[in-house]
């Protein structure tokens, strides 16, 4: 009897037991997240180096993304001088945080490097050349700004800077904590580039690693509440040329990754990766792989499909919201995240998208052209080596429609001012699956549009890289 009755309160404690731990779970599942902070500081205009396009631009579109998108509160700090951005991260510094906050911290501008002592700088708005600053006293040292950083008590920071030799900050990373209980703050940074120069870009185009970066961050849609660093750095930014860089720093860093969540949405757990802690600084691509397990490989380029077929417009909507390729009419969300780079070869013009892995003509063909007569010129472009090439072809409705621009560039046009403006509609090779016409792209309306009774269009040839 005695051996029933303790059974019975043995069950009775797991009982009670089970039922405190289910109501502490659902108490951390009710608790809001913390405060969400951005620091971005942005540089266009220099005392003693050339101007830049798009860093203010940059920081002010990250802004309005982090605030609309994620809820974060930003500051955003233009054309500072030395004195002013380190003061603003002391200020910072000084600042109480709660456990659960989060803090953004961007730099967009020029960088520089010493070869001698293999550092990185941040060069501030009265930042001095290296002619006239031989020992770098008048930048800022990536070794110092990232000790800046971990002395700010946020327990979850990310470091992004898009300026040149960013990368070089890897070298400086500390040692990571935390071990197998996931104890440690979260540090991470994402560089856009390594030790290497990297493009400012066209003006009010964006530069190419913060135009990825915003694809990333406005990718992420209500069915899913968060976006982790990781995975955002492997599906949009291993594309990026130059190839950017993702990592831990500092002396306070755990294991775990930096999650964006969307406003109003419920904090996501932070699990525990299955990754071994280590005591010395890594490489770049070696970080990457340790601090939030993806890989650093650069992955091939998307290919755009390359051969003609008969397509509906269900097929060619379908086709731009997966690739995200913008048309007026079927996917005004769209923005295919081209990399241009204009070039002479044969003393032909061409502009090369390393993000499509495609060659195209500057220009195109002199007059419109009917269907058959395009057939006719691209024959002519290959026997004559057009470019030193004999492989040019009509494209497909997804390589030309990843040229409409999502909003009017070039003499009002929805295409990138790297092209000439004469050829504004242009045959693509695909044919409507019921009627036979020929798809043309209009860059005056920014759609994939039907050749009703063969009517004349320009060409742009296309090839593969």
């Amino acid at each position: 009897m005695w051996g029933t009755r303790a059974r019975r309160a043995g069950r009775m404690l797991c009982l009670f037991i089970l039922m405190a731990m289910m109501a502490a779970s659902s108490a951390l599942e009710a608790k809001t997240d913390g405060k969400r902070h951005a620091l971005l500081i942005a540089i266009n205009d220099y005392a003693h180096w050339t101007p830049l396009n798009n860093p203010i631009p940059d920081m002010r579109t990250l802004a309005a993304e982090l605030r609309h998108r994620y809820g974060f509160l930003p500051e955003v700090v233009e054309n500072p001088t030395r004195e002013d951005i380190v003061a603003k991260l002391r200020r910072y510094i000084r600042q109480d945080y709660g456990p659960d906050d989060q803090l953004v911290i961007a730099f967009a501008g020029h960088g520089t490097y010493d070869a001698v002592s293999d550092i990185g700088y941040l060069v501030a708005k009265d930042s001095y050349t290296s002619s006239d600053d031989p020992n770098f006293l008048s930048t800022i040292p990536y070794p110092w700004l990232l000790a800046l950083i971990d002395n700010i008590d946020s327990p979850n920071i990310l470091l992004i800077v898009d300026a040149c030799y960013s990368g070089s900050l890897s070298d400086f990373g500390g040692r990571m904590r935390g071990g197998g209980d996931g104890g440690g703050a979260v540090r991470r940074f994402l560089t856009a580039g390594g030790k290497e120069y990297v493009p400012d870009g066209d003006v009010n185009q964006h530069t190419p690693f913060m135009r990825r970066l915003l694809k990333g961050l406005r990718a992420l849609k209500t069915a899913s509440d968060t976006v982790r660093l990781g995975p955002l750095y492997g599906k949009f930014m291993r594309n990026v040329e130059p190839s950017p860089r993702i990592g831990s720093f500092g002396q306070h860093a755990g294991m775990e990754d930096f999650v964006f969540t969307l406003r109003n949405a419920a904090p996501a757990p932070r699990p525990q990766l299955a990754i071994a802690s280590t005591t010395a600084a890594a490489p770049a691509a070696a970080v990457a792989s340790v601090a939030v397990a993806v890989p650093v490989a650069r992955a091939a380029a998307p290919r755009l499909r390359p051969k003609p077929e008969r397509l509906s417009d269900r097929d060619i909507r379908f086709a731009f919201e997966k690739l995200e390729i913008f048309d007026a009419g079927r996917n005004s969300e769209g923005d295919f995240p081209n990399q241009f780079r204009a070039q002479k070869k044969n003393g032909r013009a061409v502009v090369v998208d390393l993000e499509s892995s495609l060659m195209w003509q500057q220009a195109g063909s002199e007059y419109r052209l009917t269907i058959d007569e395009a057939v006719a010129y691209i024959k002519r472009l290959n026997e004559e080596a057009y470019g030193g090439y004999r492989d040019w072809r009509l494209p497909t409705v997804e390589e030309l429609g990843s040229l409409i621009e999502p909003q009017r560039k070039a003499d009002s046009l929805y295409i990138s001012p790297r092209f000439d403006t004469e050829q504004e509609a242009c045959w693509t090779a695909d044919r409507d699956r019921r009627t036979t016409d020929v798809y043309f792209v209009s860059f005056n309306t920014g759609k994939v549009r039907q050749g009703y009774g063969g009517p004349k269009a320009f060409v742009r040839a296309v090839r593969s890289l």
